[in-house]
């Protein structure tokens, strides 16, 4: 009896273990499976994200291709004229007709001999005070009684900022402006001459020369064709662009006491879409217009040089040619 008993001890002890052992690989068991669960369902989880997050990378290229092809599109699209420069009634021996964003000139007459600027120079004055100085930088105008043609009305020892002075400038085309400019940069005016010579040479701008910064002297040149592409790159200047664009303005000098009373000479800005750019006259140069009209969503710069009647040569040209452009693709 007590040997059945000790026998049926052990084979409980036995039978207890192997259920203890099954239990807990039971367990193990489940572990695993619920890990394997879990393991899926985040590479799931993740294999969502990175569908969505190609998706959408795929639709933001779509749209930027998008947006080149516009662009591109847009490039392609050349202005034409019927119009013949023969057939223009204007006086100026040189005309230009030029459209920004394509960078095609529409229309052309002597466009390629160099005349005068006059003080359309001031362009390219302006540019290159931009450049070196910036708009807050306090000038002081010295010698300037030796200052001749159109004026600001500086005063001797007067303190006033570049961005004044570029109202004065640009608007009654002062010629006091320029050479304060000029003689307040580092070397003085020679360096200030040979800068915008180079800054024509950078913008290929290579019938073009400049011995003053004023266009006073006759022996400056430039051509209509350099003239539309140097106004085109100075109109990517916002500050150029408005002051440009401005009709009449009030500056000051540095103390506010010493008003100056400036009105544009350009007489075009009255006329719808027309926002500058820059007048000129000499005897020699005759009459210069470089004007910028905005027309269908598109820019076009006319240059007239050695003009009898500018306002009236350019308003002909802008009415014929301009306002009757066609846009055709190739």
């Amino acid at each position: 009896m007590k040997d059945s008993h000790k026998s049926k001890k052990k084979r409980f002890d036995f039978l207890s273990k192997i259920s203890f052992r099954r239990f807990f690989s039971e367990i193990k068991l489940v572990r695993k499976i619920k890990l394997s669960y879990i393991f899926f369902f985040l590479f799931f989880l993740n294999l969502i994200f990175i569908t969505i997050f190609v998706y959408l990378f795929h639709l933001v290229q779509k749209e930027s291709i998008s947006k080149v092809q516009i662009k591109e599109l847009a490039r392609h699209l050349l202005p034409y004229s019927s119009k013949s420069p023969g057939e223009l009634p204007v006086s100026a021996r040189s005309i230009a007709v030029y459209e920004k964003d394509s960078r095609a000139f529409v229309i052309e007459k002597n466009s390629t001999l160099r005349f005068s600027p006059a003080s359309s120079a001031k362009i390219m004055t302006s540019l290159v005070a931009l450049e070196a100085f910036g708009t807050d930088k306090i000038l002081n105008a010295t010698n300037i009684n030796i200052v001749e043609g159109s004026k600001m009305g500086l005063f001797e020892g007067e303190a006033i900022s570049v961005e004044n002075l570029l109202y004065g400038l640009l608007l009654p085309s002062g010629n006091d402006a320029a050479f304060v400019i000029a003689n307040s940069y580092t070397g003085g005016q020679s360096e200030f001459i040979s800068r915008m010579n180079t800054k024509a040479r950078e913008l290929k701008l290579l019938n073009t020369n400049f011995i003053d910064a004023a266009g006073f002297e006759d022996d400056n040149y430039t051509t209509a064709n350099d003239l539309a592409r140097l106004a085109s790159a100075a109109l990517e200047n916002s500050e150029f662009r408005k002051i440009v664009s401005t009709k009449k303005k009030i500056v000051y000098d540095t103390s506010g006491k010493i008003p100056h009373d400036l009105k544009n000479l350009n007489e075009l800005l009255d006329v719808p879409g027309v926002y500058g750019v820059k007048t000129g006259f000499t005897d020699e140069a005759g009459g210069v217009l470089v004007t910028a009209i905005d027309v269908n969503k598109k820019t076009y710069i006319v240059v007239v040089l050695k003009s009898d009647d500018r306002f009236a040569d350019t308003n002909d040209i802008i009415r014929e040619v301009v306002k009757n452009i066609q846009l055709i693709s190739f």
